[in-house]
């Protein structure tokens, strides 16, 4: 984050003679080198509950707190390494009804720094004092980015069900007594009105113009209680994803039934592959559902080298510390980390509207919120959009002007 590349060494002596900037990260400060006193959590084996405490150090809450001999008053290494791993979902918590991670379960929720890029914040603190101590040190810096990405849960609302599963959703609602919903479907069916999910023109116009990098993930797996999308071997869904594919990127939208069989995994990636033409690297969990490491260590067997899964539904916040994208490491392995490069998201449209029941104009002061603080630490900001968000209506229109505006600001 600050482009500096570490030399690592246990060698005691060639520590010392050794001139340039350097961090003691042991049990013993030797000189007048930067010194952090370990925690002890990187020298540990497996995994086993953590009694994680908060205190204060130049207004930010910290974590893993040292003596008064170290440098830093806290285990940054230690801090950031239990957040970004996500050690705390390694041990038992109490699932929601999707059986997922609550953000209540967090330490970032308790000691309230759920909503900050902590670990960013940390750093410049580290930056702040390599600096005081080796006046001639170079840094470099990311630049910030927004990246808009779009979840295409289902691609239409009433188009392209198929006779049997059409005629049993116009069954539905007559018996649901939704006549307003039944005439929506009718006009829609018959060419009447577009369909409301199908807003793809809007989208892709919208990206081009704007020249952000984009990307779309396709749930591709059987239909299921959670999995409501079309198959992909319909031609309407075949020139969907070709029209997106020439505009933006394509990720695989892994289903709420593919965290039960690594097989459904790799069936649906191979569909969507089949129906791009071209092989699939992105993924974003439906229902935004993980089971660590189950989930990033099947990704990374079928070739997915980006996650965009790291955050929470219900919440907006920083899930891992950090809007910076990082690679995958599995503690219970404990070997190095994988290829599967992990970019956390901060914030989702469907958090808002169904979680929070807030409309887009209230939900807009949060977002820009949100986009500020990232940018403030050049980290890398990303969104959740779903195409059925931006139905013709006057809250859609709303939805519209605000995804415009974060890709022209």
């Amino acid at each position: 984050m600050i482009g500096l590349r570490p030399i690592l060494t246990n060698d005691k002596e060639a520590f010392i003679d050794c001139t340039s900037p350097k961090i003691n990260y042991s049990a013993t400060r030797f000189s007048d080198e930067l010194y952090i006193k370990p925690q002890g959590m990187l020298y540990e084996k497996g995994i086993k509950h953590v009694n994680v405490k908060a205190s204060y150090y130049k207004g930010l809450p910290v974590l893993f707190s040292n003596t008064s001999e170290s440098d830093l008053p806290f285990d940054i290494f230690a801090a950031i390494f239990y957040l970004i791993t996500r050690y705390e979902e390694y041990l038992p918590f109490n699932p929601d009804k999707f059986d997922r991670f609550q953000p209540q379960e967090s330490a970032a929720y308790a000691y309230k720094f759920i909503e900050e890029p902590i670990v960013e914040k940390w750093i410049e603190l580290l930056k702040d004092l390599l600096q005081s101590k080796y006046i001639d040190i170079k840094f470099s810096k990311p630049s910030f980015k927004y990246i808009p990405t779009i979840d295409v849960d289902s691609a239409f609302a009433y188009r392209n069900k198929g006779l049997f599963l059409g005629t049993a959703l116009f069954i539905r609602d007559i018996f649901k007594g939704d006549f307003s919903g039944l005439m929506k479907r009718i006009k829609v069916i018959f060419h009447l009105n577009p369909d409301p999910f199908d807003n793809f023109n809007f989208l892709l116009k919208s990206i081009k113009e704007s020249g952000k990098q984009t990307t779309f993930f396709f749930l591709s797996g059987r239909r299921s209680k959670y999995d409501k999308n079309i198959s992909l071997r319909k031609k309407a869904m075949k020139d969907i994803i070709k029209g997106v594919s020439e505009t933006a990127d394509i990720g695989l939208h892994p289903s709420f039934e593919s965290n039960r069989k690594i097989t459904h995994l790799e069936h649906e990636k191979a569909n969507l592959e089949r129906a791009l033409k071209a092989k699939v690297y992105k993924s974003r969990q439906h229902f935004i559902k993980i089971n660590f490491p189950k989930t990033f260590l099947n990704l990374a067997k079928t070739g997915i080298t980006e996650d965009y899964s790291v955050g929470y539904a219900a919440s907006t916040g920083f899930r891992s510390g950090t809007c910076t994208p990082y690679n995958f490491y599995d503690l219970t392995r404990e070997k190095e980390e994988t290829d599967l490069k992990i970019f956390p998201f901060q914030i989702m449209d469907t958090t808002f509207k169904t979680y929070l029941n807030q409309t887009a104009s209230e939900a807009e002061k949060k977002i820009i919120e949100y986009r500020d603080k990232v940018k403030r630490v050049n980290g890398t900001f990303i969104m959740i959009w779903h195409n059925d968000t931006f139905v013709a209506s006057t809250e859609g229109e709303k939805w519209r002007q605000l995804f415009l505006k974060l890709l022209e600001s």
